[in-house]
């Protein structure tokens, strides 16, 4: 079991501790490219090695994998040959953005200090993060972020980048939790540490109908191991930073 709530008098600790430079990680906050997309093939000089949680994450899927629907932003599409009803979601084509997009919902079982809460919460925080890159509305996510998230802090500026300065939109279902178990690696200090598998969706941007951003499209399909640190204060969590996890290191 967890701590029970947020410990004021340890925050500046467990701050410090975020950034430490854990053998295995890459921190994403210090580099990121592409700059519109959730990107983990990320060149940053060798680590230095620390005391820190278990770092092994052994994935369980199969490599053929293959991406869950996407929840929240984007459930479903419209079958072909139908028509969209008014207010109904439409995502992303060549021709146009993404249209009535479902603001994600804080969910109930994030609100419980354990580990079923933390899973909830991450859920939660993906969909906010391709809900900022479908829609440029950035709020949702920044609610769910501390402002020490370095990570989140590079997001929302390229989110809103994006959409109200670059006037770009993405086609794509972004990034998705795969179907490897979330592994909880929790300290004294630090009671919110939980390692994560995302799946890299493919991706194309436009900046008006039919015509493609060029040298901005994503391959997709990698799977990438994450470690999320996350933050418990008024019943809720928010992230706190968000780490790569080098495989076989």
């Amino acid at each position: 079991m967890v701590g029970s709530g947020f410990d004021a008098g340890g925050a500046v600790r467990r701050r410090a501790m975020r950034h430490e430079r854990v053998p295995g990680l890459r921190g994403i906050g210090s580099a990121l490219v592409p700059v519109f997309a959730l990107a983990f093939a990320v060149s940053v000089a060798g680590c230095s090695g620390s005391s820190g949680p278990d770092k092994t994450f052994t994935p369980t899927a199969t490599e053929k994998y293959v991406p869950p629907t996407p929840t929240g932003s984007a459930d479903a599409s419209p079958s072909a040959g139908s028509s969209p009803s008014a207010g109904e979601y439409q995502p992303a084509t060549e021709t146009s953005p993404a249209k009535n997009v479902p603001v994600p919902k804080y969910p109930k079982a994030a609100r419980a200090n354990t580990e079923e809460g933390q899973k909830a919460f991450i859920e939660y925080w993906f969909k906010t993060y391709n809900y900022a890159f479908e829609t440029g509305d950035t709020k949702p996510m920044a609610t769910a972020s501390t402002k020490a998230c370095e990570y989140c802090s590079k997001q929302i500026k390229s989110a809103t980048e994006m959409h109200q300065e670059k006037k770009y939109w993405r086609v794509g279902k972004g990034a998705l939790l795969t179907d490897v178990p979330l592994r909880f690696q929790s300290t004294d200090d630090y009671p919110w540490i939980v390692d994560v598998e995302i799946y890299d969706s493919p991706a194309r941007f436009y900046s008006s109908p039919n015509v493609e951003v060029p040298n901005l499209s994503l391959k997709g399909g990698v799977r990438s191991h994450m470690r999320v640190w996350l933050m418990f204060e008024d019943d809720s969590f928010r992230l706190d930073e968000l780490n790569l996890v080098e495989d076989g290191s």
